[in-house]
């Protein structure tokens, strides 16, 4: 877009293009027809985020229901990794429970002899 910053450099009707002249009115439709064309643009993109949310019951976008489902959905996945914690926990607890025992077991039978 050289073309628009080249445009929008003329800020005030006293400032001069390179030839030397003063910006006219097709500087100003250039302008407007570069504004147009980026609100255009604009709109289409807010369309296209408009259609990546669900709808409510009125049919409109529902953008806090949207947040509402990440948070849930976030929440959720924080309880099931705790929930990961806490049974890889207990089950560390029983298998490092279980080879206690077994050498308990193993060294009472070697000191009490055969």
């Amino acid at each position: 877009m050289p073309e628009l910053e080249e445009k929008l450099r003329f800020k005030r009707s006293t400032d001069f293009k390179e030839d030397g002249s003063l910006p006219g009115i097709q500087d100003a439709w250039v302008l407007a027809d570069h504004a147009h064309r980026r609100i255009d643009d604009l709109k289409i993109d807010h369309e296209l985020v408009k259609r990546a949310f669900i709808k409510d019951d009125l049919g409109t976008p529902d953008f806090d229901g949207h947040r509402k489902s990440h948070k849930a959905i976030n929440d959720s996945q924080a309880l099931v990794q705790d929930y990961k914690i806490s049974m890889t926990k207990d089950v560390l607890k029983w298998v490092v429970s279980f080879i206690l025992g077994a050498l308990l077991v193993g060294l009472t039978s070697y000191f009490r002899g055969p």
